[in-house]
């Protein structure tokens, strides 16, 4: 079987529906974002930790005593530091990391307004003010 650069593109989709299939938005309409919802939702993943391996949590499984529970505390900063270092990959010149240093603010904004979107449980209602 000859690898042309159309099977390329259809491995690439089959591989992106993979990891974005998890996180399915319930507006089926992107509405007006800078960054396309499929990578948005896979930005808001990597913010909850869908996908991040656990030795990049922990330095060593053995430091954890057995059958416990701990609990912890993950900075916010070094989340926003996961999702800087994904954007990293496609930024190959200055002129490339200053565009994204331009729209970050917004771009972070809306990873956050899809963090919450994925938070949400699908069957439960949302709670309003005073009923």
């Amino acid at each position: 079987m000859k690898f042309t650069a159309d099977r390329a593109v259809d491995y690439a989709k089959v591989a992106s529906t993979q990891v974005v299939g998890q996180f399915v938005e319930t507006d089926p309409i992107d509405g007006d974002h800078l960054v396309p919802g499929e990578l948005r939702r896979f930005l808001a993943g990597l913010r909850l930790l869908h996908e991040v391996p656990f030795s990049y949590l922990v330095p060593d499984a053995d430091l954890l005593p057995p059958e416990s529970i701990r609990f912890f505390y993950i900075d916010r900063n070094w989340t926003d530091a996961l999702v800087q270092g994904a954007l990293s990959v496609g930024t190959i010149t200055t002129t490339d990391r200053a565009q994204l240093e331009a729209v970050y603010p917004q771009l972070r904004d809306e990873v956050e307004e899809t963090e919450r979107k994925l938070r949400t449980a699908t069957d439960e209602k949302r709670l309003t003010g005073a009923s």
